[in-house]
């Protein structure tokens, strides 16, 4: 009988210590309203900082970068990454993304007229109040910044990029309570696998005056244009798993490829047309069901298969998702 009872006693002890921390916990969702009503009023940002990424333990070096976002229309956005092991240059100018990676010393032209790719996640801040789900305040914490130290305001709650997003991601904020301003940005995906991606601010200007120049792509000197990446065309028909990119389905994002020693020598050496190719990119983010659709008769189009094969892809979402997308890829276009 004493054994019950102190296993009551206990399990109430437990239940009461419980409801007096439910109690110390305060909502953050005002200063996330604040947060980003800030952020739609403003025009243009310029940021500069750095990310670091953990996936499943492994932690890949910072990666420095700097952002220029022009909000008011016409909207356009540059991201530039200059260390880390993928550095590149890329301009969302309104009709198409322009990618440049100085180590192939080539570029690749997207046919999408999206800003994310290049001004994420200043673009996340405004919808906060319907992507956050019940956050809560969590303390303070300090990050660096050309200024010295910057203290914010720790905020955690569940990230859901859409009503029917599935997967299990924490989004936690460290947001400076007095001007506003996300010094810190960190996404946490739990499953499938774990990934843990942090961006942290070290300068944040907003309505700053920007150089339209900016925003200009002008191809760096003795650079090749590798590729044309065309979503919104794939040209042949998708297979029953694929889908087209829509409102629905978004684009997936290259996130590496090959080096000069295929494609970019390949695109050097053309004497033809292009090797237009099918693909579809997987839910992991890798081509597959490559296809010559348009062949280059230089012997271009066999290299270029199997370059694209080695590129990978952020995938494509639909309903929060990762889904198998389909496009069009022409390798080494003519220079006009």
């Amino acid at each position: 009988m004493h054994r019950t009872l102190n296993k009551r006693l206990m399990c109430l002890f437990a239940i009461l210590s419980q409801l007096g921390w439910a109690q110390t916990i305060r909502s953050a969702e005002p200063l996330v309203a604040e947060v980003s009503s800030f952020a739609r009023s403003g025009s243009s940002w310029k940021t500069k900082g750095y990310v670091t990424e953990d996936t499943g333990g492994k932690q890949q070096s910072p990666e420095e970068f700097s952002i220029a976002y022009q909000v008011s229309s016409p909207s356009r956005a540059r991201l530039e990454i200059t260390s880390g092991s993928n550095p590149l240059l890329r301009i969302c100018d309104g009709a198409s993304q322009w990618t440049y990676y100085p180590k192939s010393n080539g570029y690749i032209r997207v046919m999408l007229p999206q800003i994310s790719p290049c001004a994420y996640p200043i673009n996340a801040w405004p919808p906060l109040p319907i992507t956050l789900r019940s956050p809560v305040l969590l303390g303070t914490s300090q990050t660096p910044s050309e200024d010295g130290p910057q203290e914010c305001q720790i905020v955690r709650g569940t990230f859901l990029a859409s009503a029917n997003d599935p997967r299990r991601r924490i989004l936690t904020l460290c947001v400076d309570p007095r001007s506003k301003l996300v010094r810190r940005y960190q996404v946490e995906e739990l499953a499938p696998k774990p990934r843990t991606q942090t961006i942290t601010f070290s300068s944040i200007l907003r309505d700053e005056k920007l150089d339209p120049e900016l925003f200009q792509f002008h191809a760096p000197k003795g650079s090749e244009e590798i590729a044309v990446i065309n979503w919104l065309d794939p040209i042949a028909k998708p297979s029953s798993q694929a889908f087209r990119v829509s409102n629905e389905v978004t684009a997936p994002l290259l996130v590496s490829m090959v080096g000069p020693d295929s494609v970019a020598d390949a695109a050097k050496t053309r004497s033809g047309p292009a090797a237009v190719l099918y693909a579809e990119v997987n839910s992991e983010g890798i081509p597959q069901n490559i296809k010559v659709v348009g062949q280059s008769g230089t012997g271009l189009d066999d290299k270029a298969v199997e370059a694209v094969k080695r590129w990978r892809f952020e995938p494509g979402i639909k309903d929060g998702k990762p889904v198998t997308v389909v496009t069009a890829i022409a390798i080494g276009v003519p220079t006009p």
